[in-house]
Formats: C-alpha cells, sequence, structure tokens
C-alpha cells in the first residue's frame, strides 16, 4: 500500500513542529529546501512501484525494447497469460488471464544514450508492461501552478514555470491525486505526461488555470513522513545556527542532534522489513522434471 502526502501538508507539519507556522525564521523556501535535505537520506532506501504499458504489447520474434527515460532500474517485465487448471499449485487463479513474472532479460545501454530491456527467450504476443521501482523526487521549492486548465480526461497538464522535480512522481490539484511519468521541458513551462488521475481514492475532474499543483511524497511505511519530518527539522537547525546569538546556539544545536538522532533511529526498524524475496515461478521451473529455481531479489519485499 502506497501512502501520499501533499508538499503543503509536509511543510505545515514541520513548521508546526518548529513553531514557526508564520515563518518568522524560516522562510517557506528554506522548509522546503530542508525537506528536500531529508528526502536525500531516502536516497536508495525508499522506492516505490511504478507501471508503464509496452505499447503494441510484446511481439512473438522481438526481443528487445527500447525504455523511456523514466522508467528506472530495478525494474520487472511481465505479460499477461492464461493460466490452466494445473498452475493452481503455484498459488495463481487458475483459467483466468492473469499478469506474470519474465524472469530472463536484462537492460542494456543503447547508441542513442537510453537503455534498452533484452529478453532472453522468446514468449508470447500479447499485452506486456514493465514494474520499475522509483525514488521520490525534489519538492519545488515554490508551489508551481498551472498553465492552463485541464479536463478529467486528459492526460497531460502544463505548469507555468520550470520547477526541478522527479521523471515520475504524483500531484495534488484541488482535491484529486494523480499519477504522472515523464515530462517535456520548454523555455518557461513543464509538460508532465502519462497522467493517471483520479488515483488514492479521488475523483478526476476539472481544473483551472492557475490552480495550484502541489507535488506528493510517496511512501510505503507511515513511519516515513515521521522519519522525514525528523530529518527535515534537522536540517533547519544547522541553517539556524549560523544566525542564532550566541546564548541561541547551545540550544540549537542540542535540538540539531536531537532530530538527527530521531531521524536515524527509524531505518533500522525499516530495513528489517526488506528481505530476500525467494520466489518459485512455472516459467523458472520449465518442463516438469527439468526445472530448476529462480531467486531474485525485489526491492519491494
Amino acid at each position: 500500500m502506497i501512502e501520499l502526502r501533499a508538499q503543503n501538508v509536509i511543510q505545515q507539519e514541520v513548521k508546526g513542529y518548529a513553531r514557526d507556522v508564520g515563518n518568522k525564521r524560516w522562510k517557506e523556501a528554506e522548509v522546503y529546501a530542508a525537506i528536500n535535505q531529508a528526502l536525500n537520506d531516502w536516497r536508495g532506501r525508499v522506492r516505490v512501484p511504478f507501471i508503464y504499458t509496452i505499447p503494441g504489447g510484446w511481439n512473438n520474434g522481438t526481443y528487445e525494447y527500447a525504455l523511456p527515460d523514466y522508467v528506472d532500474e530495478p525494474l520487472q517485465p511481465q505479460q499477461k497469460r492464461y493460466v490452466y487448471d494445473w498452475q493452481y499449485m503455484a498459488g495463481i487463479a487458475n483459467d483466468v488471464d492473469t499478469w506474470t513474472d519474465i524472469p530472463m532479460f536484462h537492460v542494456k545501454p543503447n547508441s542513442a544514450g537510453g537503455r534498452t530491456l533484452h529478453l532472453d527467450y522468446q514468449i508470447y504476443n500479447g499485452d506486456g508492461r514493465i514494474i520499475f521501482w522509483a525514488e521520490n523526487g525534489t519538492l519545488p521549492t515554490a508551489i508551481p501552478l498551472l498553465n492552463a486548465g485541464i479536463d478529467g480526461d486528459d492526460t497531460s497538464l502544463v505548469l507555468a514555470t520550470v520547477p526541478n522535480v522527479g521523471r515520475v512522481g504524483y500531484v495534488k490539484i484541488d482535491a484529486e491525486w494523480m499519477q504522472y511519468a515523464g515530462y517535456t521541458e520548454g523555455a518557461s513551462t513543464l509538460t508532465l505526461t502519462n497522467l493517471l488521475r483520479g488515483i488514492n481514492s479521488t475523483t478526476a475532474g476539472s481544473h483551472s488555470s492557475s490552480a495550484p499543483v502541489h507535488f506528493g511524497v510517496a511512501a510505503d511505511h507511515t513511519g516515513l513522513f515521521q522519519q522525514l519530518t525528523d530529518g527535515a527539522m534537522h536540517s533547519m537547525m544547522r541553517y539556524w545556527m549560523m544566525n542564532a546569538s550566541s546564548r541561541e546556539t547551545n540550544h540549537y544545536e542540542k535540538q540539531l542532534l536531537f532530530y538527527q538522532d530521531q531521524a536515524m533511529r527509524f531505518w533500522p526498524r525499516y530495513s528489517t522489513t526488506r528481505r530476500p524475496q525467494t520466489k518459485l515461478t512455472r516459467d523458472g521451473l520449465g518442463d516438469l522434471g527439468l526445472g530448476y529455481f529462480y531467486q531474485r531479489r525485489s526491492p519491494y519485499a
């Protein structure tokens, strides 16, 4: 289960902890800079899953597929296959089409400067997708606005500025959550593409020009948001140490160490939930009697 929280909500929580709701000590951009610094500590630790649909599906006889620049590793290609009665032993519902992992593949660079997915064996024609795990991108330090209004069925939106954000992520406009994958940068605008509308139990709807676009932070553990707040508070105390008077320095130093300790205490608890996953599949077994075990490490296990 993915938890989402909008950047303005996170900022208000941090400012509440700092008892500076009126921005008397820390400017709004400084608070977001502290949150981004805390998000940097999530790098290599926190990833959330996204889905990329193969245009036209898998093609029998085609072994290589160019990946868009926003599809990151680790990844897992899948094909939609019919599951027969005898496959119920693998824990898969029988007599239905279901997504199954493609176990033998590798990713390599291509001549265009991107990456190519290479399948190591021939598969059936049919629907295809890739599950990939991505990190949270940087949050904009000023809330961007819609450059033009959008309707409930639009699959792209244009921001009136060019913020520094991740290649994939989430945004919230009014009450609607959206997922985006990829963007196109213009001279003074940024177009978020491949929108998935009305996610997180919200409803797709119309949104007016100049509506605020709040970027979101995604987490697979609710405790991560408290860790993020503690990390941001640590960074804010470091900022203020440079401005504090000599009699205040000791006070902010104690808070800096406290929040640093609180932020670091979370990681041992979080890492223990991410164990290697041993997975037995029919594709991995091959013909009965000639099978082998296929083991993979899932970043989301």
